[in-house]
């Protein structure tokens, strides 16, 4: 079955709530905002061509890592594994990653087991040793040695540096992901409430909930559930808020998209609101900090409903444009003495960006 839902119908109140562990919705979401998401992993087929072998929905292999990290003592958990050396710059981050999110600053997971697996360490040295290094970082989960039980599973299936994987409680392969980005761990974490704490919690995606996670800053599990939701006005401005967030690109796109059409239609309070949901994110880059403040302009002086309050509104955001515009002018100096430098024969160039830049200042 393409869509499995496991279904728990409960009584509340006179009614009835439903709660479904949606594994399609989850996988569709992923495949769209992911952060090196991957249905499997590719394999030379017999024509030479490559293929896709599918792991999501199939049974983990059996494991042994030692006498508490083995298949027994994990049965019925949540168990995310996280392969790494520490060669691996992108392993050392998802592991910090991993126990800052999940173990150390969040309660959510206490019940899903992480594991570190420590796969093919001496394969080069970059001067760390794993064990040292994992007690010097004080994780809060615990990693495997390099063993035989490490590498056969790891090569079962087929493990890289990093790979995570998401196995759940009936021992089935929920998630993985390839590679490493600031939004990797977060990934995971989203896939465990889903299919862990929604249901335990007999959560209801609804717009109520949506709300209540753009509140908590939980911006992921925000757009999931406004994802599922039939759009209106309202929870397209949500969507970009919480967009705006989890993916820069995806968000500053819808971003431009929404403030060109409110203006087109003369929809005023659209732009306000616009206006403010750029001004709450301080994350933003220059030019959507420039769309929020044109969004404010246009409101000021068209809509007749202007206050001192969308006033202000707009100084704050052509301000902080202001200010990222010289941030941004003084890095370019920066890169091209750094650049002149690095070529050791533009001693020229590199003093007339030094004066370029003080003069900017």
């Amino acid at each position: 079955m393409k869509r499995l839902l496991l279904l728990v119908l409960i009584g509340w109140f006179g009614g009835t709530e439903l709660y479904a562990q949606d594994y399609e919705r989850l996988y569709k979401f992923l495949d769209q905002y992911g952060s090196n998401w991957k249905h499997g992993y590719r394999k030379e087929a017999a024509d030479g061509r490559s293929e896709l072998v599918n792991q999501l929905g199939t049974p983990a292999p059996r494991y042994t890592f030692s006498k508490e990290l083995n298949s027994k003592t994990m049965k019925g958990k949540f168990v995310i594994m996280n392969f790494w050396s520490t060669w691996c710059g992108g392993c050392r981050a998802l592991c910090m990653d991993l126990d800052s999110l999940m173990v150390k600053h969040s309660n959510d997971y206490r019940d899903v087991q992480i594991i570190g697996v420590n796969y093919k360490e001496t394969l080069a040295d970059k001067g760390y040793k794993a064990k040292e290094w994992w007690k010097q970082k004080a994780f809060g989960y615990p990693t495997t040695d390099d063993n035989k039980g490490v590498d056969e599973f790891s090569t079962t299936v087929q493990a890289g540096h990093p790979t995570m994987m998401l196995i759940d409680d009936k021992g089935i392969i929920r998630g993985r992901w390839d590679a490493w980005s600031s939004g990797t761990a977060d990934n995971a974490a989203l896939a465990v409430w889903v299919l862990k704490i929604v249901p335990e919690q007999r959560l209801t995606l609804d717009l109520a909930l949506a709300r209540r996670c753009l509140e908590e800053k939980q911006y992921l599990r925000a757009l999931y559930v406004l994802c599922g939701l039939d759009e209106t006005a309202e929870i397209r401005l949500m969507k970009l808020e919480a967009m705006l967030y989890v993916s820069s690109y995806k968000g500053g796109t819808l971003l431009a998209q929404m403030a060109e059409e409110a203006k087109k239609s003369k929809d005023y309070d659209t732009l306000l609101k616009i206006a403010g949901i750029v001004e709450r994110n301080e994350e933003l880059y220059s030019g959507y900090c420039k769309i929020g403040a044109d969004a404010a302009t246009v409101y000021n002086n068209y809509s007749r409903k202007g206050t001192d309050e969308t006033a202000l509104l707009g100084c704050k955001l052509r301000y902080r444009y202001g200010k990222l515009i010289q941030k941004e002018a003084l890095g370019t100096c920066d890169e091209r003495i750094r650049m002149y430098e690095m070529n050791g024969k533009a001693e020229d160039k590199v003093e007339f960006w030094k004066k370029a830049k003080a003069n900017l200042k």
